[in-house]
């Protein structure tokens, strides 16, 4: 499957997304007590109204809990762009 993605638009949404969450790996404790301290106040938002917008990103931050909470290693390191480079050029 061939999907064409606008990496000149995406790549500043995912920037300014992330300076304004902080939604990403979770790599250490302080990171992960923020992840779900969103996750509570998303959860408030959507009211359990599971056709809500915001229910996609409470889906996201579960997983990424989660992971952290499995004790799985962390990913690597890597700004936003390289991470999507990488995704790209694998798929």
């Amino acid at each position: 499957m061939s999907m064409h993605v606008e990496l000149g638009r995406l790549l500043p949404a995912w920037k300014r997304f992330r300076q304004a969450t902080d939604i990403g790996p979770i790599r250490d404790e302080a990171h992960y007590l923020r992840m779900v301290a969103t996750r509570e106040a998303l959860l408030d938002e959507v009211a359990g109204d599971e056709q809500h917008p915001a229910m996609g990103l409470v889906d996201i931050l579960g997983d990424l809990i989660a992971d952290y909470e499995a004790g799985e290693p962390p990913l690597p390191a890597a700004s936003g762009v390289d991470t999507l480079a990488f995704l790209i050029e694998k798929h």
